[in-house]
């Protein structure tokens, strides 16, 4: 045990104890020791040898595994939230010198000039599908030409449906329009020259147009309730230089005309809000025209924009979280969107010429 503490503390390597132990072995047998004192030497030899040799015993040494680095995945863009719900606003614009018809994205995108005459379009209505628009068209110089027009979504095909109409607004189901009828002389009834007009049904076909109103009150500016069961629009009490526009329901089955609206001022524009619960409207009550919106049991009346400018001419998003409408507040009449939740405005459109009467299309 001397030995290999010996040969360890020294430092020394294992061919050298061995070999050291040897040379003992060899010098206690010429010094004659005695038979004993030679076994132990070489039990302690040999034991030294073998724990020498389970030290230094090769182990072995574990290949490294190669660590792989994950190869990089590109990682797609996260999908963009189209601003308001998506869809199309249709509105009217004289940019161009004359009014014509445009459409527009919520985001600004995809900007078409659906018109390009040398008169005037107006209250532009989409279809259902978004395949088509209903418009009113004036002339001027030709009246035979005045009326409601039909023109497809990209601006192709455009024709008259029917003669002396306007503001035109369809079915639920596509299959019908509600109009504004003109009994003016000329192809542009000017308020003083009105003596009385009623809305009327027509085909989207075209064919002959229905009264589903009398005319000893001027109507205008139907818009048709999502279930199709009720028609909002509006009705002039009085006669020129004084009246008072109200909003009026009637249901086609009936004909019953129902007052809805009694507030001061003019209550003009109703749009019926997606899910046919809340009509938002455009009402002169505090001076100028706000953006307003209603529940259609008449409560909670509540007052969506406070501007000294002109604000009016709602129409919904396809989700009802948004409204689109015509302002003056920039100078001239561009397009807003105000989002109900959180009262967020956005600018549509920011061009010198006025845009105006806007409607909104799921597609």
């Amino acid at each position: 045990m001397e030995l290999r503490a010996w040969g360890a503390s020294h430092g020394r390597s294992a061919q050298q104890t061995i070999t050291g132990l040897v040379w003992l072995v060899f010098a206690l047998t010429s010094c004659g020791k005695n038979q004993s004192a030679l076994d132990q030497a070489a039990t302690i030899a040999a034991a030294t040898i073998a724990a020498i040799n389970t030290t230094i015993a090769p182990t072995s040494t574990a290949i490294p595994t190669a660590t792989l680095e994950p190869t990089p995945t590109s990682t797609p863009p996260p999908t963009a939230t189209p601003l308001a719900g998506g869809g199309r606003i249709a509105f009217i614009s004289n940019r161009y010198g004359q009014q014509d018809l445009f459409t527009i994205r919520p985001d600004r995108s995809d900007l078409n000039r659906l018109t390009e005459t040398s008169s005037d379009e107006w209250g532009p209505s989409w279809s259902p599908d978004g395949s088509q628009l209903a418009y009113a068209y004036y002339n001027l110089l030709q009246p035979i030409e005045t009326g409601v027009y039909l023109i497809n979504s990209g601006g192709s095909a455009s024709y008259q449906l029917v003669g002396k109409g306007w503001g035109p607004s369809w079915s639920p189901d596509g299959q019908r329009l509600i109009f504004g009828f003109n009994p003016c002389r000329g192809s542009y009834c000017l308020h003083e020259e009105m003596t009385g007009s009623d809305l009327r049904l027509i085909s989207a076909e075209g064919g002959s147009a229905l009264a589903i109103t009398g005319n000893r009150l001027d109507h205008s500016n139907p818009d048709w309730s999502p279930d199709g069961k009720q028609i909002a629009y509006e009705v002039l009490l009085g006669s020129w230089p004084v009246w008072n526009i109200e909003i009026y329901l009637t249901d086609e089955a009936s004909s019953d005309e129902v007052r809805f609206t009694t507030f001061a001022g003019d209550d003009v524009h109703p749009a019926w809000s997606p899910d046919g619960q809340r009509l938002a409207f455009s009402s002169s009550g505090s001076g100028n025209h706000e953006i307003q919106v209603i529940n259609l049991d008449g409560t909670g009346l509540t007052r969506l924009t406070e501007h000294i400018a002109t604000d009016w001419q709602p129409t919904w998003s396809p989700d009802g979280r948004w409204i689109a409408f015509a302002s003056d507040r920039s100078g001239n009449f561009d397009l807003y969107l105000l989002e109900l939740e959180s009262g967020q405005l956005v600018q549509l459109t920011d061009d010198p010429g006025d845009e105006a009467e806007p409607d909104w299309s799921s597609s």
